[in-house]
């Protein structure tokens, strides 16, 4: 028998990062991690996105957010995109670097102190350009043990295909996924982003989770262009991935973050708008019980009109699912929530 799920908004409040100095006037693409039972965040900020100034910020909340601190070198090329990974008292940065997205790498970065210090980043894998391992959405642990990031990869002119890299030696080595195909509006399969034309766009920044009910089946969602998020599924541990076909989930182009439950309700964080390129308003939790194929439950986290509420984060801890995300590209807003089945 189904439950019905419930849900409670526990919380919701607002990190300062604009005037840290006088190159903090954006904050974007924040992520969110739980590290020794603290919330913690990363977002990259600077005079404008793409700008040489631009680092990787963090903060942590023990009570209420330290002062945001930059954790990555003032090395004169643009950071991008943080991803944060906890486990065993140890969080793993990755994040991209470099002028644009055709051109960007991955960094890794380790702190075994709760973000207190961080090693010097070095390259996640080495002499790539494009970006491997995680682009937008976390790292997660799969049940036979590996690492599964959920990456993605755009070209000069435009035209995105998503996929996973894959870990078995805790992040030492990473091995690709072939791209995962998609269906097209008109009901063709794309199976690479060299058969899109110019300024065709794609499937960019997706997440995963494992099914709690089956060793090995894992699901994605991912942002598109095509008015829809798009769903896939892998049921060998990521290695292979099916088609991904749009589901009834509105998509802006804009990123949106998945995590599953301890008592397995799924949530979704995303902007509901059916537009490319369109509002980034209202955004909202939604949760699911059967793996992201309906959502009875839709939570509204922001709905001011106007105003940029976009590439959010999320993470469960047990039953709270703990949420970052951009408020207007002058603030991160956290929010959290509890949920029961």
């Amino acid at each position: 028998m189904i439950k019905m799920i419930k849900a409670e908004l526990l919380y919701q409040e607002y990190l300062e990062t604009e005037g840290i100095n006088e190159e903090t006037g954006e904050c974007h693409a924040a992520t969110v991690a739980i590290c020794d039972g603290k919330p913690t965040a990363a977002w990259f900020g600077g005079t404008k996105e793409k700008n040489p100034n631009v680092r990787i910020w963090f903060a942590r909340r023990d009570g209420e957010w330290t002062t945001p601190v930059a954790i990555t070198p003032d090395d004169g090329e643009a950071d991008w995109n943080p991803t944060l990974f906890a486990e065993d008292g140890v969080l793993t940065l990755i994040y991209k670097s470099g002028i644009d997205e055709g051109h960007w790498y991955s960094m890794k970065s380790i702190s075994e102190d709760g973000g207190k210090t961080w090693s010097t980043p070095v390259e996640l894998v080495p002499g790539d350009v494009g970006g491997r391992g995680p682009v937008k959405n976390q790292m997660i642990r799969l049940s036979d043990g590996a690492l599964l990031a959920p990456g993605s990869t755009e070209d000069l002119v435009d035209r995105w295909e998503s996929w996973t890299d894959r870990s078995e030696d805790n992040g030492e080595t990473w091995k690709l996924s072939a791209p995962v195909a998609f269906e097209l509006p008109d009901g063709t399969i794309c199976n690479r982003k060299e058969e899109l034309p110019k300024d065709g766009e794609g499937l960019i920044q997706p997440a995963v989770w494992e099914d709690q009910s089956h060793d090995g089946r894992v699901y994605m969602l991912a942002r598109t262009n095509l008015n829809y998020v798009y769903r896939s599924e892998s049921t060998d541990f990521g290695r292979t991935w099916s088609v991904a076909r749009p589901t009834a989930m509105p998509n802006n182009n804009s990123g949106l973050g998945a995590a599953m439950t301890d008592c397995g309700v799924l949530g979704l964080i995303c902007n509901p708008v059916s537009e490319n390129w369109g509002d980034r308003t209202p955004l909202c939790l939604f949760l699911s019980e059967n793996n992201g194929e309906t959502y009875p439950v839709r939570i509204e986290l922001e709905t001011q009109p106007g105003v940029e509420f976009s590439y959010p984060s999320i993470v469960a801890e047990g039953n709270l699912l703990h949420m970052v995300y951009t408020c207007g590209r002058k603030k991160i807003g956290y929010a959290l929530v509890r949920v029961e089945k």
